[in-house]
C-alpha cells in the first residue's frame, strides 16, 4: 500500500508516481486523497490503469479536483483494467458528463464493487446513468 493523502502532491509529483508504479506489481492500494490533483494528473493515473501489469485493486482519490475531463479519463482505463476493485472518487467536482462516463465504463469493466461519488455535482442526469447501471 502507498498512501500520501494531503502532501501537495498534484499534478506534477502524481505523473512521476504514476510513472514510477508502472512497472511496480507489489503497490495494490493507492492513496492520493487530497492532492490538488486535476485532469492532467488523472489522465496519467488512466495510463497506469491501463497498464495489463497493473496490480491497483484500491484507488482513493478523494478531495481533488479531477473534474469531468479526470472522470473521462478513468473511465476510458477502466474496460481495460482487470484488477480494479474500488474507487473513491468523492469530492473531485466531477458533474453529468463524467459521472455518465464513468458508469458506461462500469458497466464494461464488471469488476469494481465500490465506487464512492459523494460529494460531486453529478446531478439527475448523473442518478439516472447510475440508475441505469444498476439496473
Amino acid at each position: 500500500q502507498l498512501h500520501l493523502g494531503g502532501n501537495n502532491i498534484a499534478d506534477v509529483g502524481v505523473i512521476a508516481l504514476a510513472r514510477a508504479l508502472q512497472g511496480n506489481p507489489v503497490i495494490s492500494s493507492l492513496g492520493l486523497r487530497g492532492n490538488a490533483i486535476g485532469p492532467l494528473g488523472m489522465q496519467e493515473l488512466a495510463t497506469l490503469l491501463s497498464n495489463p501489469n497493473c496490480n491497483l485493486l484500491d484507488l482513493q482519490i478523494k478531495g481533488n479536483n479531477i473534474g469531468d475531463l479526470g472522470a473521462s479519463a478513468l473511465a476510458n482505463a477502466l474496460p481495460e483494467n482487470k484488477s480494479m476493485r474500488v474507487l473513491e472518487v468523492h469530492c473531485n467536482n466531477i458533474g453529468p458528463a463524467g459521472c455518465m462516463s464513468l458508469c458506461k465504463a462500469l458497466s464494461e469493466n464488471g469488476l469494481v464493487y465500490a465506487v464512492n461519488l459523494n460529494g460531486n455535482c453529478v446531478g439527475d442526469l448523473g442518478a439516472l446513468a447510475m440508475a441505469d447501471l444498476l439496473a
